[in-house]
């Protein structure tokens, strides 16, 4: 039962997601607006609990103008982010892991400048691991993030990016074995447009 909900609060994301980006292409198509696509690289220092692993990330993502995704008004600095990531342990024999989220982005211009532009972002997502703690009851977990970065100007818009994550998983009581993960996520990676 708990495995049924978890497949469809899965799908009920992914559909969401979908439905997002249909929503944001085409409010974008009548003024003229594109999301900003990013790669980056990650890596997880793992700290709680003892038998938890480092991991590192591949994550893609689109970055949209949160008035382009949500129904009502939002300041300017606002942004929506949704993101996909593909990554192993880094510790003994590597495990995979893949995850999709999304996040709210917030610039902090008031504290940036010509050479640098940082922000502060937080979301939720879904993470499948196939490396698990004792006391964790499911491969696939709840992921909260809350994080800072910064972005760093280019030519022609481009930009360079790094940001520093608290990252949770748990499975939210879908299983009565349920002992969180924690880690400390660095990332660095680049803006296409």
């Amino acid at each position: 039962m708990k495995t049924a909900l978890a497949v469809v609060a899965i799908a009920v994301l992914f559909l969401g997601a979908s439905a997002l980006t249909a929503r944001a292409e085409s409010t974008l198509e009548g003024v003229g607006h594109s999301p900003r696509l990013g790669l980056g690289l990650g890596y997880g220092l793992a700290y709680g609990p003892g038998d938890v692993k480092d991991f590192a990330l591949v994550t893609g993502f689109m970055l949209f103008d949160y008035e382009d995704i949500w129904p009502h008004a939002a300041p300017e600095p606002l942004r929506f982010k949704i993101e996909a990531s593909l990554g192993g342990t880094t510790e003994g024999s590597s495990r995979g892991l893949a995850s999709v989220g999304g996040l709210a982005l917030y610039y902090l211009d008031g504290l940036g400048g010509s050479l640098f532009r940082p922000y502060g972002e937080a979301g939720v997502g879904v993470m499948y691991s196939e490396h698990k703690v004792a006391g964790q009851g499911s491969r696939l977990n709840f992921n909260p993030q809350i994080g800072i970065g910064v972005e760093f100007p280019g030519h022609n818009q481009s930009r360079i990016w790094a940001s520093l994550r608290l990252h949770h998983l748990s499975n939210a009581g879908l299983h009565k074995d349920n002992r969180g993960v924690n880690s400390l996520v660095l990332m660095m990676g680049y803006y296409f447009d």
